[in-house]
């Protein structure tokens, strides 16, 4: 059992970028979360930024058509309660649902970040490590950038103090790379981390999701 709160705190990320496409550079963008543990957060004091964690996020499900049989011949029937409604068992119609933003993403690429709190203060250079999940997509430049953006200013150690963290992180592979300053991560401009509900719902916007955002907490 743990005393603090374990759970895990979600952040919005918005992938900006171009492709080419008939030899001219579009526009591109992907959406999705990363998201530490609460521990993390509470040693990096990012407390005020979670709010947008427990957003509720509502968005239009298309109406769609889907097979009455399945692989091996067997036939659907409707069932009673639909029955009743005018349902039918092929035809989903289109349909508001509600999404808590720390229930609809999960991450695939974990990377760690080095803090100066020893494990174990008689023995030196062993040092605790707290982590981050990323989206899939997400390259070791966006992930420079996104903590960048959301580290609070004074948290990387130069030189090594109690309470931060290296200026770098660990990729899955085991590599370091450069944690960007948080004017650095502005100037490159390849991804925005949302720590509000209306940046929430700007990020859903560029991103041509047709969805609405209600703060749970602010």
């Amino acid at each position: 059992m743990a005393d603090n709160d374990l759970s895990r705190n979600y952040f919005p990320i918005l992938r900006i970028g171009k492709i080419i496409e008939a030899g001219k550079a579009a526009p591109v963008e992907a959406f999705g979360y990363f998201s530490c543990r609460a521990s993390v957060t509470r040693y990096l004091v990012m407390e005020e930024l979670i709010a947008v964690s427990e957003a509720v996020v509502s968005v239009r499900r298309k109406a769609f058509k889907r097979s009455a049989t399945l692989a091996d011949g067997t036939e659907l029937t409707v069932g009673a309660a639909d029955k009743a409604e005018g349902g039918t068992t092929s035809k989903i119609e289109e349909e508001q649902a509600q999404l808590l933003l720390s229930n609809s993403s999960r991450g695939s690429k974990t990377v760690k970040l080095k803090t100066t709190k020893l494990v174990d203060p008689a023995v030196k250079g062993k040092y605790h490590q707290v982590s981050f999940r990323f989206p899939g997509w997400a390259t070791n430049l966006i992930i420079s950038n996104a903590l960048g953006l959301i580290l609070p200013s004074g948290t990387i150690a130069s030189p090594i103090q109690d309470g931060k963290i290296f200026p770098y992180f660990i990729s899955p592979g085991g590599r370091r790379y450069p944690i960007a300053t948080s004017t650095a991560a502005q100037e490159a401009n390849v991804a925005l981390v949302g720590t509000s509900s209306s940046k929430l719902k700007e990020m859903l916007t560029d991103a041509g999701a047709n969805a609405q955002v209600e703060a749970a907490q602010e």
